[in-house]
């Protein structure tokens, strides 16, 4: 094999330093691609976890309005049953309050002719 036409024995150093040069390019190139997937592989895991907590953040409010609704929907019954017996009592008193009253104009119609 002549010198020419061996290519371990072309190389100067010129081609050496090219050829490493071009190694490291590429090795940081993949380097770079894979931090770039690393990083959007974190980015989509965050956007995930904020997306979980708004999620988590939904339910506890709406578990917590329902709650405050259900409290005031037993508050307004309870009143509403109160009412109901105290109107009852109110009806109870204007019966013999009725009949006081008739007993009442009676005495008067008899005192003022």
């Amino acid at each position: 094999m002549t010198k020419a036409n061996n290519p371990l024995e072309n190389n100067t150093p010129l081609d050496f330093v090219e050829k490493t040069i071009e190694t490291y390019r590429q090795k940081l190139e993949e380097e770079l691609e894979n931090e770039k997937k690393r990083l959007l592989k974190e980015k989509g895991e965050a956007f995930n976890r904020l997306n979980l907590m708004e999620k988590n953040s939904i339910e506890k409010v709406e578990q917590e309005w329902y709650e405050k609704e259900l409290a005031i929907k037993m508050r307004v019954s309870e009143r509403e049953k109160q009412l109901h017996s105290q109107l009852n009592e109110v009806m109870k008193t204007l019966k013999t309050s009725g009949r006081v009253a008739r007993i009442v104009e009676e005495i008067v119609e008899e005192i003022v002719p």
